[in-house]
C-alpha cells in the first residue's frame, strides 16, 4: 500500500516526504533493512528521488528551502516515545514555503473557480461550504452559481459571509482555503465535488429560474471550464489483475469508459492510451490539463484531462 501511495504521489506531482517511525522498538537489522528499501524505492527509474537522512536541525532548515525545486526527498526517523527526530521534522514543516503564493498555480486574476470539499447545514446561518479558491477572488456579498447539480444545471446564490481558520474575513484570493456561507441555498442542494464561480453580468438563462447545462452548445462554459459529460483523458494503467475495455465500470459507477486508441482495444498494467470516459449520473465541471484518477480497489490508472467533449 505504501508503494501505491507513493505512486500515486508522483503521478500527481505531489512533493513526498518520508517518516520511519518507532525507531525505539525496532531492532537495529531491521530498521537497517528498512532504510535501505526505501533508499533503493526512492532512487528507482519510476521515482528518480535523492534521498536525504534529516539528523540535525541545519539539514532540515537547508533541505526546507530546496525542498519544492529539486528532486530531494527528506528521511526522517522518528521516535513519538522518546521523541527522537520530531524537532527536526518540526523545523522542516514550519520552513516550508507556503503554496499561497505560488503565483502559477494559483491565479488570482483569473475568473472565480472555488471548488467545494464539504458542506454543512450550521443552525442559525444556514448551508455552509468549505473549500479552496484555485483562481480568482470572493468577498461577501457576491453574486454566485454554483453546480453542476444531477441535470446539470447551477443555480444562483450569494456569498453571506465568509470565513477563514474560524475567523470572519471580508474575502479571499487563489490559494487561499475558506468557508462560505451561502444565502437561500437547501442543504440537499449541494454536493462535494461542486464548483462555485461569479454570476456574469448576462448569464445564460434556464427553466425555472436556472442556469442549464444546455443553454449553450457543448454545454455551460466558464473560461477554459466546462460542464462536460465526454471527456478524453491520456492515461497510464498502474495496476490491473486482468484487463480494462470499453464499456469498463468501477464498483462506485462514477463514469465509464466509452473508446479508446489501443490497437488491441484492451489495456493491461503499463498500457498508456488515451481514453474517452462518461459521467454516469450527472456531468462534472472541467478544464483541460486536470489530473485524474480511477480505481477500484486497488489503484487502477492515473493521467490527465487532455480534452472536453
Amino acid at each position: 500500500m505504501s508503494k501505491e501511495h507513493l505512486a500515486i504521489a508522483l503521478a500527481l506531482g505531489v512533493p513526498v516526504v518520508v517518516c520511519i517511525t518507532k525507531i525505539d522498538m525496532t531492532p537495529p537489522n531491521v530498521q537497517a533493512e528498512t532504510i535501505k528499501q526505501v533508499t533503493k524505492i526512492l532512487k528507482s527509474p519510476g521515482c528518480r528521488k535523492t534521498p536525504v537522512f534529516v539528523q540535525s536541525k541545519e539539514t532540515a532548515v537547508e533541505v526546507s528551502e530546496v525542498f519544492a525545486k529539486e528532486r530531494l526527498c527528506p528521511i526522517f526517523q522518528l521516535s513519538n516515545v522518546t521523541g527522537e527526530g520530531l524537532d527536526y521534522l518540526r523545523t522542516f514543516l514550519n520552513l516550508l514555503p507556503s503554496s499561497e503564493s505560488d503565483t502559477e498555480k494559483f491565479m488570482a486574476d483569473q475568473p472565480l473557480e472555488y471548488c467545494i470539499t464539504e458542506v454543512w447545514s450550521v443552525p442559525y446561518v444556514g448551508t455552509v461550504v468549505d473549500g479552496i479558491v484555485n483562481a480568482g477572488r470572493i468577498k461577501a456579498g457576491d453574486a454566485i452559481l454554483f453546480g453542476p447539480d444531477s441535470n446539470g444545471k447551477f443555480e444562483s446564490s450569494a456569498v453571506k459571509t465568509i470565513q477563514r481558520k474560524r475567523a470572519p474575513v471580508n474575502g479571499a484570493e487563489a490559494g487561499q482555503c475558506v468557508s462560505l456561507a451561502l444565502k437561500r441555498v437547501r442543504r440537499a442542494a449541494v454536493r462535494k465535488g461542486m464548483v462555485i464561480v461569479h454570476k456574469s453580468e448576462t448569464p445564460p438563462r434556464g427553466e425555472f429560474g436556472f442556469y442549464s447545462l444546455n443553454c449553450l452548445p457543448g454545454g455551460l462554459s466558464y473560461g477554459d471550464m466546462e460542464a462536460v459529460r465526454q471527456f478524453e483523458g491520456q492515461v497510464l494503467i498502474l495496476y490491473h489483475n486482468t484487463t480494462l475495455q470499453k464499456n469498463y465500470q468501477a464498483i462506485r459507477q462514477t463514469v465509464r469508459i466509452v473508446a479508446m486508441d489501443h490497437p488491441q482495444g484492451i489495456l493491461r498494467t503499463g498500457d498508456r492510451a488515451n481514453v474517452t470516459f462518461e459521467f454516469i449520473s450527472h456531468p462534472e465541471f472541467l478544464k483541460e490539463g486536470m489530473k485524474l484518477l480511477f480505481r477500484e480497489g486497488k489503484t487502477k490508472g492515473l493521467g490527465v484531462v487532455t480534452r472536453l467533449l
